[in-house]
């Protein structure tokens, strides 16, 4: 009887080694049919196509090189939704790219209400340049503390009015926003008041036809709002913000310069600057 259950127990044990040995085999069969389950590399590009990562690339960089003047971009990408920047912190006085800033404010404090003289100032103001419309309605809508607050409720938080509106300081890319006020909708403007001030700046005279509107096709809508200003005779402020749609592109762009040689040395950089963006924004 004993040895019946002392082989019974063996065969049981050599039953069940045998058991775990195939069930062993068929699991490690399992897994190395299974998938990896290692993570592959997460990419670190974000932008949609290849296009877009050389905005400032190679191209850009060494024409930048070749320039004695100080250079700052800041551009919004409608049909992305992106924004790209190149030396985004350095600050700037704006000169008359400030006068778009006035221009919203005006219509904002307004409801769009304009009598007879703020349109004409308005004209003036963005059209010609006029830089007595500014000032009066600068002035008139609250001067630098109302230009403050107004800044500060569009998030320009590198941007500090100054009492002269000029001599403002501000950024490319603060200065992208306050362009984005007109080119893209918004709770600050009505539809009506964004028609009114592109209206304006597509309307710019001949002369001051210069900076992000170059090296734009033809059948493309170019808004736009140049300032200059010498520092010095040697050293003058040269700066372009427009808002470009047309030809496959649809974008806003701030270019700020400074340390400029002469006026022209300024707007011939800006002009290179705005013919690159063109090409590197078309549609491929």
């Amino acid at each position: 009887m004993v040895r019946k259950i002392l082989g019974s127990v063996v065969i049981a044990g050599i039953l069940g080694i045998l058991i775990f040995l195939q069930y062993g085999m068929r699991a490690r069969q399992a897994a190395a049919q299974r998938p990896s389950q290692v993570t592959k590399p997460v990419s670190r590009t974000t932008e949609p196509t290849q296009h877009r990562l050389n905005l400032f690339g190679t191209q850009f960089r060494q024409f930048i090189k070749t320039r004695d003047d100080d250079v700052s971009v800041a551009i919004y990408d409608k049909r992305t939704g992106k924004t790209y920047s190149f030396h985004p912190n350095s600050v700037y006085c704006p000169a008359s790219t400030i006068k778009v800033l006035i221009l919203a404010e005006t219509l904002k404090e307004n409801d769009g209400n304009l009598t007879e003289e703020q349109q004409e100032q308005s004209t003036r103001m963005i059209e010609n340049s006029d830089n007595d419309a500014a000032t009066d309605l600068w002035e008139d809508d609250g001067g630098t503390a109302a230009m403050q607050r107004f800044m500060d409720q569009l998030g320009m938080s590198h941007t500090t009015a100054n009492d002269h509106w000029g001599l403002t300081t501000t950024t490319a890319s603060d200065m992208l926003k306050a362009m984005k006020l007109f080119a893209c909708p918004n709770d600050i403007l009505t539809n009506e008041e964004r028609k009114y001030g592109l209206n304006l700046m597509e309307h710019v005279e001949a002369d001051q036809q210069w900076g992000v509107s170059a090296g734009v096709d033809t059948n493309a809508t170019v808004a736009i709002k140049d300032g200059w200003s010498p520092k010095t005779w040697s050293d003058w402020r040269i700066n372009s913000l427009g808002y470009v749609d047309g030809d496959g592109r649809n974008y806003v762009i701030a270019v700020y310069t400074i340390n400029n040689p002469t006026e022209q040395y300024g707007i011939d950089t800006i002009d290179d600057i705005s013919k690159m963006i063109w090409n590197e924004l078309q549609t491929k």
